[in-house]
């Protein structure tokens, strides 16, 4: 009567390492290369009201990705199988630990696959491109939010005040509030 244990000895061995590292290792590199680290910079000033600081745009491009896809590879290079003390789990329980651990990483594929198949294009690499490029309403909700941050307004009457400088102008011309 302690197949709880051992059903959550399974769950946490295969789901808690290489999934999140995959899913890790997968976003930081869309993030920085597909969507654009210039982009994710603008994004985060116009949230913020600064932009991050240099190094730490460095390390997202470059090196939390390279480490945590380093990682990743020696989590499989050094893999050893699921155990709880002495015992050993059978092999229909690691395909089962594996089924649960990969789960999660193939409904993000199939959103992938399915966001990519509903695209225009003349092939593959047409539609993926199409598929990883923003929607023309991503951005600030607000329009003055919206041309803050470089994008262009969604209602098309919106007049932009060309004397706003800095942020804090910003602030005190949009949302109405004293600085």
């Amino acid at each position: 009567m302690e197949g709880g244990v051992y059903l959550m000895t399974l769950l946490d061995w295969y789901s808690s390492g290489v999934t999140p590292l995959f899913i890790g290792v997968f976003e930081s590199y869309v993030i920085c290369w597909v969507y654009g680290i210039d982009r994710f910079v603008k994004d985060i000033e116009s949230m913020v009201g600064y932009m991050p600081w240099r190094p730490l745009q460095f390390c997202w491009k470059f090196i939390t990705p390279n480490i945590t896809l380093l990682i990743l590879v020696l989590s499989f290079v050094f893999y050893s199988p699921a155990v709880y003390g002495d015992y050993k789990f059978p092999l229909w329980s690691e395909v089962f630990g594996w089924f649960t651990g990969i789960a999660p990483v193939f409904v993000i594929l199939a959103f992938c696959v399915y966001v990519t198949s509903e695209q225009r294009g003349t092939n593959v690499w047409e539609r993926i491109v199409m598929a990883s490029r923003p929607a023309d309403d991503w951005g600030p909700a607000k329009d003055g939010d919206r041309v803050f941050a470089g994008y262009s307004p969604l209602d098309s009457l919106f007049i932009q005040d060309v004397s706003i400088i800095n942020r804090k102008e910003y602030i005190a011309v949009f949302e109405d509030t004293k600085l």
